[in-house]
C-alpha cells in the first residue's frame, strides 16, 4: 500500500519497482548514478545532496552505459 502522499494523478500506475534504504545516520556514499527517479523521505535529520550536472559524468568516469 501506497502512502497517501504518493496517490495522487497517476503517479502509482508507474511505480515499477521500490528500493528501500535506512540507516540510523552517519552514513556516506560513493558518487554513483541513479538509473530511476528517487523519491526521499526524512523522518528526522537531515540528508545532503550533492547533484552533478551530466555535463560532467564524463570527467568522473560516470555514464549511464558504464553504470548499467
Amino acid at each position: 500500500k501506497l502512502l497517501p502522499c504518493l496517490m495522487c494523478g497517476t503517479f502509482k500506475d508507474f511505480i515499477h519497482e521500490l528500493n528501500f534504504w535506512m540507516s540510523s545516520g552517519g552514513t556516506r556514499s560513493v558518487i554513483h548514478f541513479d538509473a530511476d527517479h528517487n523519491i526521499h523521505c526524512i523522518i528526522a535529520g537531515r540528508k545532503d545532496f550533492m547533484m552533478i550536472h551530466p555535463d560532467f559524468a564524463p570527467v568522473l568516469n560516470l555514464t549511464r552505459v558504464s553504470l548499467l
